[in-house]
């Protein structure tokens, strides 16, 4: 399955393209065609959410099979690592505030 998340006014989308051994995020905008977003370094890379300026979140896994909640400024950019390990990015609005959850052991 390959699921796709919100739609901006300008037509742009990300999603999740889900393969035998990794989940890789991707991004789509009229005229781009389909590009997948950089990780950082695992296996899985998700794309949950987009805003109007063309910011994207979501969470990619490290080397050491750690999540990450990330940010990609732009669809062609590294990602961001903005959170804790154990957490992800669920959604972004068009003033940049984030939200999303985030594993805090006691």
């Amino acid at each position: 399955a390959s699921p796709a998340y919100p739609i901006t006014e300008a037509g742009q989308s990300v999603g999740l393209d889900q393969t035998g051994t990794s989940d890789l995020a991707w991004y789509t905008a009229p005229g781009i065609g389909l590009k997948f977003l950089k990780g950082l370094g695992g296996k899985v890379v998700y794309a949950r959410g987009i805003n109007q300026a063309g910011v994207i979140v979501g969470s990619a896994e490290d080397a050491t099979n750690t999540t990450h909640a990330v940010m990609w400024p732009t669809p062609t950019s590294a990602p961001v690592i903005f959170a804790t390990a154990a957490s992800s990015a669920a959604a972004i609005n068009n003033l940049g505030q984030i939200v999303g959850q985030a594993y805090f052991p006691e």
